[in-house]
């Protein structure tokens, strides 16, 4: 696992001592930085809110291959 892979899995160890809880919502900026990535590892589910504009809708593609390559880095 390389440094970044690390850096990643931080959050979701730190998350998974939190059992009092039944959600936990993680708000990140609207970029792919490493803690938006972060959360996207440790969240069990993602809520991807964005304007109905073709711009918008395509970025889902783009954030669905960014967690593929997320997931295959971390297995």
């Amino acid at each position: 696992m390389t440094q970044n892979a690390v850096g990643v899995m931080n959050l979701k160890a730190a998350l998974a001592n939190v059992a009092s809880f039944d959600v936990i919502l993680i708000d990140t900026a609207p970029d792919m930085g490493a803690l938006t990535m972060a959360a996207m590892v440790a969240a069990d589910y993602l809520i991807i809110p964005l304007q109905a504009e073709t711009d918008a809708i395509a970025g889902i593609d783009r954030v669905k291959e960014t967690l593929a390559k997320l997931e295959d880095s971390l297995t």
